[in-house]
């Protein structure tokens, strides 16, 4: 397939109500690899179903935002904030099932990291939201990266108009993109299971985000609430990824979700050697 075919079934994907707002840098990475497993016929329906996969799924309905921005409560009251994004992380999976760990998820992963001075969160979808239960200094860099640009503008119409401190940086980003900023913590939540789906490679992907600790972190269950096994599979497969990688991990389990903190400053030393640390439970 030439370039201009490419770009063809590229701008199709975009111009459709669906995938409108997606990153365009996605769609076209993702076309062009499908160009390469499968024949011409099947390329565009493919990729569609990728997209779908690693994306569309996690919504049951597309949220009605503009509805949600005229809702933004005047208040700078904290819990009725609080209240106000639960409802909306509610409407997604992901951040769906993170509601209940709020309140000591991110207090125990920075007892481990410490607190740090800048934060990237990759594939945040709405996690931007949770801000509040981070619990940072005013001067903390947070900066979140998501291929949904129309999600990203809804979450910084929020940040406009809520007293959420610190202020969330959100750009549109996809995870293959060169030039990756550092950060003192990089978050990557419930993303590796779906790398698979947009034919990237874990390693890859952990090797190019700079920072010096990486949170990764994998779902309990599907998005159906069924386990398959996912409690001993991704452990298991995250610590041969360590190994290989030569990262020292310390593990946290929480009721929904496994979290894995990667020293990824100690890459290069042999004593790292994929070594799980710490379990709590």
């Amino acid at each position: 397939m030439n370039n201009t075919d490419l770009n063809t079934i590229t701008q199709r994907i975009l111009s459709s109500k669906k995938y409108r707002g997606l990153h365009p840098f996605t769609v076209e990475r993702i076309v062009s690899q499908c160009t390469k497993r499968y024949p011409t016929k099947r390329i565009e329906k493919k990729a569609r179903n990728l997209l779908h996969q690693v994306w569309g799924a996690y919504y049951a309905n597309r949220p009605d935002f503009a509805r949600l921005v005229s809702e933004i409560p005047h208040t700078s009251d904290t819990q009725h904030i609080q209240d106000y994004l639960t409802r909306i992380l509610s409407l997604h999976a992901s951040t769906r099932e993170r509601i209940p760990l709020l309140d000591s998820f991110y207090s125990e992963i920075f007892q481990e990291t410490g607190i740090p001075e800048s934060i990237a969160d990759y594939a945040s979808g709405l996690n931007p939201l949770t801000l509040p239960w981070m619990h940072l200094p005013e001067d903390t860099r947070y900066t979140a990266y998501d291929i949904d640009s129309i999600q990203n503008s809804f979450i910084k119409q929020i940040f406009a108009q809520l007293p959420i401190h610190p202020r969330a940086e959100i750009r549109e980003r996809d995870l293959a993109e060169p030039g990756t900023p550092f950060a003192d913590v990089a978050f990557l939540f419930k993303t590796l299971p779906l790398l698979d789906h947009q034919l990237l490679d874990a390693e890859s992907v952990i090797s190019a985000i700079p920072c010096n600790t990486l949170v990764v972190s994998y779902p309990r269950a599907s998005i159906s609430g069924r386990a398959k096994g996912m409690e001993k599979n991704y452990p298991d497969r995250f610590a041969r990824i360590a190994e290989r990688m030569s990262l020292r991990v310390k593990l946290l389990k929480f009721s929904t979700e496994i979290v894995f903190l990667l020293d990824c400053r100690e890459a290069s030393s042999p004593a790292a050697s994929g070594t799980i640390l710490k379990s709590k439970t």
